[in-house]
């Protein structure tokens, strides 16, 4: 499976820890991007057939989970370190992970995207 990490930082080792859980060690393609305007995020989302794990501002969260789209995001605890998980989805967030582990909701996700485009 591959997934898309758009973001100007590489992946921190607790973050690949949990996508390599989640997403059972999915091919991850960093792509160092900006979004420019609210609409980016969502566009970006929409030109791929994988998931997006993303870093943008929250206007571009919002944008996209206005639209409905399907995404993904980390959450840093008070020390800054990456310690959940997130899927944004059908106009909701839902923490799927957390403490670098599968820890709250365990599925297949590879077939989700098929079909898709």
């Amino acid at each position: 499976m591959r997934i898309y990490w758009a973001s100007r930082h590489k992946l921190a080792e607790k973050q690949l820890k949990m996508l390599n859980e989640f997403f059972n060690s999915p091919e991850v393609i960093h792509e160092k991007i900006t979004f420019k305007n609210n609409e980016g995020l969502a566009d970006y989302i929409n030109d791929r057939n994988s998931p997006v794990v993303c870093v943008a501002g929250a206007v571009h969260y919002l944008y996209a989970m206005m639209k409905g789209l399907e995404f993904y995001i980390f959450e840093r605890d008070n020390s800054m370190e990456f310690s959940a998980l997130y899927r944004v989805k059908n106009h909701e967030v839902k923490k799927i992970a957390e403490g670098g582990g599968y820890t709250i909701e365990q599925h297949g996700m590879n077939h989700i995207y098929e079909g898709r485009k």
